[in-house]
């Protein structure tokens, strides 16, 4: 499961050393693919949400990749603002400052929300609770009903891995698909020039805050289940070996 801005390009393009790169979907194939056509690839990699992977999951080793929250917008809203496809993403990072865009991610309160409300407002935990690919809207359910469902979705995983950890948990991921756990760390779609969470205003950390708070416990959360998670995986791996 490729969340935004967790270096999951990284490591569709290390899964490609390993199957090839017609072995490999990312992205968006998943849209047009669909579950059936999705399947039929030994490594499948996009910025679904649980919904779409969870009937997947059943004989494949899933993992994901979380980020700090406040780093992972942050590099998102700045990287959308250099980049040159055309969607409503990466217009409107241009258009706006950041407190604008962050402020795009609050509940209008019974209005109709804006389309980028699930890429802003907590994003990992819907990722993980239902998120893109699903029936279930960001909204539909009580911010502790949708954190709860995260907590659990993580724990149907094989391994949770981290950003900021990126290259050794890399290595595990890859070690534990079997064959050489050789691999090439190749970092991409990496922003430039941008400020640091220290840099901004105190205006603009208080709604970065008010947005990932979500993100936050499930980043904790899973930050504090780490060694029984790798665990896991490890003698998993073995039992298939």
């Amino acid at each position: 499961m490729h969340i935004q801005k967790t270096a999951g390009t990284s490591i569709m393009m290390m899964a490609r050393e390993r199957y090839g790169t017609g072995g490999v979907i990312s992205h968006a194939d998943f849209m047009h693919l669909g579950r059936e056509g999705c399947d039929s690839y030994p490594f499948i990699s996009g910025h679904f949400g649980y919904d779409f992977a969870e009937q997947l999951l059943e004989g494949r080793y899933a993992f994901t990749i979380l980020r700090d929250p406040i780093e992972r917008l942050i590099s998102l809203y700045w990287f959308s603002r250099a980049a040159t496809d055309d969607n409503i993403l990466y217009s409107t990072a241009k258009e706006l400052s950041f407190e604008e865009f962050l402020l795009l991610g609050r509940d209008r309160r019974g209005a109709t929300s804006h389309p980028l409300r699930p890429q802003i407002w907590n994003n990992q935990t819907y990722q993980l609770a239902h998120g893109y690919g699903s029936d279930v809207d960001v909204d539909a359910h009580e911010p502790k009903i949708l954190l709860a469902r995260a907590k659990r979705n993580l724990g149907n995983l094989n391994f949770v891995g981290f950003t900021e950890t990126l290259n050794s948990d890399a290595l595990r991921i890859f070690r534990a698909l079997g064959g050489s756990p050789k691999i090439t760390r190749t970092e991409t779609n990496v922003t430039g020039e941008r400020p640091r969470a220290g840099d901004l205003p105190r205006s603009t950390l208080a709604l970065l805050r008010e947005m990932t708070e979500l993100d936050q416990e499930l980043y904790h959360y899973a930050k504090a289940d780490r060694w029984p998670r790798r665990m896991t995986a490890f003698w998993q791996s073995k039992a298939r070996r």
